[in-house]
């Protein structure tokens, strides 16, 4: 598993232990016990979580927080958040990851 700085993770059953070929992230062990206890209690507590580091950069612990406290919503974005609670698209988040990939494809050369 990969700890990202955001905190978000991926696994790979390929690479349990590996960092899969990312960058600046963190990598828990889930070949082992005490990894694969820390893997379970990352992806349970996700997203309302702090990791804690030790001295040497190893996530030792993840402990639970408290979620961030939901702004008040105008009716037409309660409605947009409704909408989208139940399986609609948001298309200019959408576009905006597709920009954000194509900036970042054509910086590395690729067409």
């Amino acid at each position: 598993m990969i700890v990202k700085a955001d905190g978000s993770y991926e696994q790979n059953s390929n690479q349990p232990n590996g960092d899969m070929g990312y960058k600046n992230v963190k990598v828990v062990d889930e070949t082992s016990p005490e990894g694969k206890e820390l893997a379970s209690k990352i992806i349970s507590l996700w997203p309302n979580s702090q990791l804690v580091i030790d001295g040497d950069g190893n996530i030792t612990d993840v402990i639970a927080v408290e979620p961030p406290a939901q702004k008040d919503q105008s009716p037409a974005s309660q409605k947009q958040s409704q909408q989208d609670s139940e399986g609609s698209i948001d298309t200019n988040s959408l576009r905006d990851d597709v920009d954000r990939i194509l900036a970042r494809l054509a910086a590395a050369g690729i067409p």
